[in-house]
């Protein structure tokens, strides 16, 4: 029966591509289990929302939301955009990459385990035991729960996705399944927070070790790699930190209300630009055997197609979102303007793909200039706008900074 389907529809992807100029067969191979694997995630994390809106007060549930982005920050130290340049290493077959960036973010995640161990004494002496503990057990769990994620980019790296769905899958709704009851007898955030993280560094640590028994890794080895990947990730410090401050700097000058309104606002946008890294996913791997002139030649058409595409779906959100928020989540109704006007930043996505011909390229200082950039106004902007309008202000600073820096990368591209 799937082949039958197979056997119509791969006619029709190749005709296609006639006005796509894009290899829709190859899409639709490898993205179409991409995408299952996010149907499946989307469902969970709505599923999750669900609960944590009726089961959480607004409270609590920031206050989650405010520690995860804690830990968050102090993972930046395990060197996380290692992590693509694996992918890419990968997929030119130099594997070795997996097992030394292991190590290497094991390495480095310990300054991020002193991260929390600090924070966790400042919680201590403020007298905040809630905090304190878990700080205390991220600084104990960080490294092995970011260093794990390798299997990921492994398995893109070598286009394994239907493995990769599979895994993830069952890491989302494990950990849910897991999550959910927790909530449903016990409002506790330590215990919440505790079962987060060690139900996920488990499953992470198991898969790793069960995708390096199936597919063990050559020991072909190139240095530049790991070096880009750690020169990527210097530089990209800043800019990681920048994407969690926005919680940070409303739990401080808002409150944790704040922040569970604003957690849901974003919620929708960051749900749908995780569909749509599947074409970045898929994208590497191919970029990462093309020239510079190839790229450029036929690269800002497609990129111009989905942008086309997503401004279609940002209207329609626009149009359903006050719908959706007042079907499942009632309790967080004035989340919704928020969550229409954030929603505009999925437009910048498609600028996105044009970087990734940078990273396949090598080209370090067009990578160097959009994160320094794109971090320095973004964090100046928080700083600035957060104190005086609350939730507005953060959402004002993404949106200037993802469309100044969409605009940068295009006259990158063009120069490229």
């Amino acid at each position: 029966m799937i082949q039958k389907i197979k056997q119509k529809l791969y006619p029709l992807l190749r005709i296609s591509q006639k006005y796509t100029g894009t290899d829709n067969v190859y899409i639709f191979k490898q993205g179409g289990v991409l995408y299952f694997g996010n149907m499946i995630a989307a469902l969970v994390s709505f599923v999750s929302a669900i609960a944590f809106a009726r089961l959480l007060s607004k409270t609590t549930y920031g206050e989650y939301k405010y520690i995860l982005s804690l830990l968050n920050l102090a993972g930046i130290a395990t060197l996380r955009h290692l992590n693509t340049v694996i992918t890419q290493a990968v997929a030119q077959k130099y594997e070795g990459i997996v097992k030394k960036g292991f190590l290497a973010k094991i390495k480095w995640g310990i300054i991020g385990s002193l991260v929390c161990f600090t924070l966790a004494g400042y919680f201590y002496f403020q007298g905040n035991l809630a905090f304190f503990f878990c700080m205390l057990l991220s600084g104990f769990l960080l490294p092995l729960f970011e260093a794990c994620d390798v299997y990921i980019y492994y398995l893109q790296g070598k286009k394994l996705f239907t493995k990769l769905v599979l895994y993830q899958s069952l890491s989302i709704i494990i950990s849910a399944v897991a999550i959910i009851f927790t909530i449903s007898i016990t409002r506790n955030l330590v215990i919440l927070f505790a079962v987060f993280l060690t139900v996920n560094t488990l499953l992470k640590s198991i898969f790793l070790l069960v995708t390096l028994k199936k597919h063990p890794a050559n020991n072909k080895s190139d240095p530049k790699f790991l070096k880009f990947g750690k020169e990527l990730s210097i530089f990209g410090i800043i800019s990681m930190a920048a994407r969690e401050l926005d919680r940070v700097l409303l739990f401080n000058f808002i409150d944790a209300a704040g922040v569970a309104i604003y957690s849901f606002a974003v919620m929708p946008e960051i749900q749908m630009t995780e569909i749509l890294k599947n074409l970045r996913t898929i994208a590497l791997p191919k970029f990462a055997t093309r020239t510079r002139e190839e790229l450029k030649k036929t690269l800002l058409t497609k990129v111009l197609k989905l942008f086309l595409v997503v401004l279609l779906g940002v209207i329609l959100y626009a149009l359903i979102a006050p719908t959706i928020f007042q079907i499942f989540f009632p309790k967080y109704m004035d989340s919704v303007v928020y969550s229409q006007v954030f929603f505009l930043s999925l437009l910048t996505f498609p600028a996105t793909i044009l970087e990734l011909a940078f990273q396949a390229g090598v080209m370090k200082k067009e990578l160097y200039s959009l994160k320094i950039f794109s971090t320095t106004s973004s964090i100046i902007l928080l700083f600035i706008l957060t104190p005086i309008f609350g939730i507005w202000g953060v959402i004002a600073a993404r949106l200037i900074t993802s469309f100044a820096k969409a605009g940068l990368t295009l006259m990158f591209f063009k120069k490229m």
